[in-house]
């Protein structure tokens, strides 16, 4: 009678390990993968509050400004606008995934500059770079582009 004991006290426990090892890892699995589509989604957000704001603040017109404070993700390697000029300004935000470097690019309807920049075809500006946590950027109208620097 304890041996058949035993050997249902082995089989339940046997049944529980089958259910129980492939479940965790699904679970280590899953939780793997949503790193990067949780950056994914917050560099998307990120770059649509940059241009909402852009557009805006050229809106208000020559010298008007605002400031955008944001909380960058530590996988964002940097920010970059892209002067175009026979299509858009694109805003460009390089980030890390498992998979390598990605980047969210955003189209900007004015045109966008900073500091570091020159008003010419294809020429990068560095908006940030290698900058974790709560960033104040501002964002400053000059008539024709607006001014987008980190503050």
């Amino acid at each position: 009678m304890k041996g058949q004991i035993s050997f249902e006290y082995l089989v339940i426990v046997g049944l529980a390990l089958l259910v129980i090892v492939p479940a965790l890892l699904f679970f280590l699995t899953f939780t793997r993968g949503g790193d990067d589509s949780v950056t994914h989604a917050r560099v998307a957000e990120i770059g649509s509050e940059m241009i909402a704001v852009s557009s805006e603040v050229f809106a208000l017109g020559r010298s008007s400004w605002l400031t955008l404070d944001t909380s960058i993700p530590e996988s964002v390697e940097n920010i970059t606008i892209i002067n175009n000029t026979n299509s858009p300004d694109e805003l460009v935000i390089t980030y890390r995934t498992k998979n390598g470097l990605s980047q969210g690019v955003f189209f900007s309807k004015v045109p966008l500059s900073n500091n570091s920049a020159i008003l010419e075809d294809s020429s990068p500006a560095l908006v940030f770079a290698d900058r974790v946590g709560v960033v104040s950027l501002r964002f400053t109208s000059g008539g024709d582009f607006v001014w987008v620097d980190l503050q």
